[in-house]
């Protein structure tokens, strides 16, 4: 049952990996 936390982490690393990249462009 621990599988949503692992879902909503992983989402958040997505949206800052997203916000992260355009940064250096």
């Amino acid at each position: 049952m621990n599988n949503m936390i692992h879902f909503h982490e992983i989402e958040q690393l997505k949206l800052t990996k997203l916000i992260l990249k355009p940064l250096p462009n």
